[in-house]
């Protein structure tokens, strides 16, 4: 046995995972740059009639459940990559009841709107505005000195 028939199961797993992360960055990259400033404020917006066009509403679904699953793995200890941003970017492409409020949620995690502004800035968009109850030092923006309290005098 040669020492790259042990090894070439290691290389293959560690091909496939580049590729997937490198596709799920990919994609991650695009639905947060799509997103409106205003996407994660009040209601959840409105979504265009596609009842005609079942292929890409299926397409869309299927590549949102691959993302959430991707995510899921990525967000595992240990394993490298941007797990709650793909469950994120899954979760905003999938169509059930409630997606909103939990893409609101996910955004409103320490970290996460500030990794999805840190995108958007390098692509030249507007930062998204922060969902309610997200404190300044979550949204990306500097943080407030002394912890936002005031200086006495």
């Amino acid at each position: 046995m040669s020492a790259w028939s042990t090894l070439e199961p290691i290389a293959l797993a560690v091909g496939v995972w580049m590729l997937a992360t490198l596709a799920a960055l990919a994609v991650v990259t695009l639905v947060v740059a799509s997103l409106p400033p205003a996407y994660f404020c009040g209601e959840a917006p409105a979504r265009p009639a596609e009842r005609a066009r079942l292929l890409p509403r299926l397409a869309r679904n299927a590549l949102g459940v691959l993302l959430i699953v991707l995510g899921a793995l990525l967000s595992i200890p240990g394993v490298p990559g941007q797990g709650i941003l793909t469950v994120l970017a899954g979760v905003i492409l999938v169509d059930f009841p409630g997606r909103h409020r939990v893409a609101c949620a996910i955004a409103g995690w320490p970290g996460v709107l500030a990794a999805m502004n840190a995108a958007r800035r390098r692509l030249g968009r507007s930062p998204l505005a922060p969902p309610l109850g997200v404190r300044r030092s979550q949204r990306g923006g500097p943080a407030p000195q002394n912890g936002g309290r005031m200086r006495g005098k």
